[in-house]
């Protein structure tokens, strides 16, 4: 019954985003938003998960105050309607200077669910900041964003903090793309939502949670291939999967004359490499550690590591 529950939820937490891709109304939006908080908080609750009921607390008074500040914005017709809209978008976002409830929330939640709040519920807000023009105030805000989440990043051994300010990282690079090519944003979601999902899907089956735990796990050799061509991929360096987002970002960026903001970008991902460059000497380091964290039995680690093998296919594409 409860998997029946949760099935529901996921359904309409899909088609609220789906309203809100199709609607040509403000205020239709704003109801999909609504919808879309309503149904992802029962799946953030977990039985055997203490901090779940903490974060959908907080989650739902993030979400609920953003949204209250986008109606204030529609229906106000004496303010900066487009002001307003950024900023609550920003918050559902967790965009910098408003990114402090991100990384506290994903502490609490499952990898599964870290996922869904990294990739699909990027979508919608996304989506409402498309119909905006990319202007000075969104500027700062990926620059803040970009820069902020690189140098947070270096600073904890949290793997789900990582991927938060990774997440937030890679939103700053899709933002510029809203304004310059709306099919371009789409394709980097969805590339960095295949790259994230093997990373998560990692954790998640060798069970850790902390930087310090990759020092302890034995692993073999074909899932020390899997961890390497990982990390590389999340780090965007060619010809890996990753690089590829990145490098439509460039293109498009350089093409629209942002050279600025392409600097800053570079920049932010040269910083983000060391992180991922740390864990990726941990995997590399491990196989000469006797004692280990859990003696773990992969059987369907291949499909992971064809998810990062199989780079020939967009490189294909895009040379097409």
């Amino acid at each position: 019954m409860k998997s029946l529950n949760k099935t529901s939820f996921f359904i309409i937490l899909l088609s609220s985003t789906m309203i809100i891709i199709s609607s040509p109304s403000w205020m239709v939006m704003w109801m999909g938003l609504e919808i879309n908080l309503l149904s992802f908080i029962p799946l953030m609750k977990e039985k055997n998960n203490s901090m779940s009921s903490e974060s959908m607390i907080k989650y739902f008074i993030v979400q609920a105050l953003a949204s209250t500040i986008f109606l204030f914005a529609l229906l106000n017709p004496f303010i900066n309607s487009e002001l307003m809209i950024l900023s609550s978008m920003s918050i559902k976002l967790g965009l910098t200077p408003f990114h402090f409830w991100y990384p506290m929330i994903m502490e609490g939640m499952s990898w599964i669910n870290c996922l869904i709040l990294s990739t699909w519920q990027k979508i919608s807000p996304l989506i409402i900041l498309s119909y905006l023009n990319f202007n000075l105030m969104m500027l700062m805000f990926v620059i803040l964003t970009n820069l902020v989440s690189s140098f947070l990043s270096m600073n904890f051994s949290s793997l789900r903090k990582l991927m938060t300010f990774s997440s937030l990282n890679n939103i700053s690079w899709m933002m510029p793309l809203l304004s310059i090519s709306k099919p371009m944003w789409m394709i980097y979601l969805v590339l960095y939502s295949i790259v994230s999902s093997s990373i998560i899907f990692m954790f998640k089956t060798l069970n850790i949670s902390f930087m310090n735990q990759m020092f302890l796990i034995k692993f073999k050799f074909k899932w020390n291939i899997m961890v390497m061509l990982s990390f590389l991929s999340m780090a965007g360096l060619p010809p890996f999967m990753g690089f590829i987002p990145k490098w439509i970002s460039i293109q498009n960026l350089i093409n629209s004359n942002l050279f600025f903001l392409t600097f800053c970008l570079i920049l932010s991902t040269m910083m983000l490499i060391f992180s991922y460059s740390r864990m990726l000497f941990s995997s590399m380091m491990i196989i000469n550690f006797e004692k280990s964290w859990n003696k773990i039995i992969i059987n369907n680690s291949t499909i992971l590591l064809l998810m990062n093998i199989f780079i020939i296919i967009p490189w294909t594409i895009l040379l097409i």
